[in-house]
């Protein structure tokens, strides 16, 4: 009986030994810090985004403002005593708003500087943002994203937006029309609006809808990732 099964014994030790590391790890935490503001624009406002980075969650609402909620995150996990540690890393990283008036309205980011030859991606490597907007539905986009995922949903005005590294995703209404440019430097790109990309060097595509000229313009590029613009699924009517 002593040997009939002596790997339950050593699975046993295992375990148990494993148990303070790992009731240790259960007090580590993820440092997060979250605001929101609101901001009133003109009828005809250009609504920026410039140098983002993480996740793009765009809106079109009826609201004659735009509501903008920033998530920053760790992507490290802190002990109770290094919490002021990770604060100082979200803290490090500034976004900012300014307006030009109501005709205009920038959110800008800005990373610890960055020694290119050393560590290209400081401040970046340890941070998730989240941009979450609300603007009103007719406004126009202007977005310079660096990596991550952007996705802009029911907003009618002209979008010119430009990614590094990631997706884009852009959901309109069935009924518009729209003036489709397309390109991705390694990557696919896709329109349910009309329009059949072509391949460039066979890693990248192009797609070039310009049939309508009285229709809302959507300049999209990404360098390394992909572009769909897709149909806003309509609701089911009632009966």
């Amino acid at each position: 009986m002593k040997n009939h099964c002596p790997w339950a014994l050593s699975a046993a030790l295992v375990c148990f030994a494993a148990l303070p590391a790992h009731a240790a790890s259960n007090n580590r935490e993820r440092v997060r810090i979250e605001s929101t503001d609101r901001f009133t624009v003109a009828p005809d406002a250009l609504i920026r985004l410039d140098d983002s980075f993480g996740e793009v969650d765009i809106e079109g609402w009826d609201q004659p403002a735009v509501e903008f909620h920033l998530i920053k995150k760790t992507q490290r996990a802190y002990g109770p005593e290094e919490q002021d540690e990770g604060l100082r890393h979200l803290e490090s990283i500034r976004i900012t708003t300014s307006q030009s008036g109501k005709k205009e309205l920038t959110i800008s980011t800005r990373f610890p500087s960055r020694n290119l030859a050393v560590r290209p991606l400081r401040g970046k490597t340890n941070a998730d943002l989240v941009y979450r907007l609300k603007v009103p539905r007719q406004r126009a986009l202007r977005i310079r994203h660096d990596v991550g995922e952007v996705q802009v949903k029911d907003v009618r005005g002209d979008l010119n937006i430009t990614s590094s590294i990631g997706e884009i995703v852009v959901a309109l209404p069935g009924g518009g029309r729209y003036l489709v440019d397309a390109r991705a430097g390694m990557g696919d790109v896709s329109s349910a609006f009309g329009g059949e990309a072509e391949r460039e060097h066979l890693i990248g595509a192009h797609l070039l809808d310009d049939r309508s000229f009285d229709a809302r313009r959507l300049y999209l590029r990404v360098g390394i990732g992909s572009i769909e613009v897709k149909k806003i699924s309509e609701p089911a009517p009632k009966e």
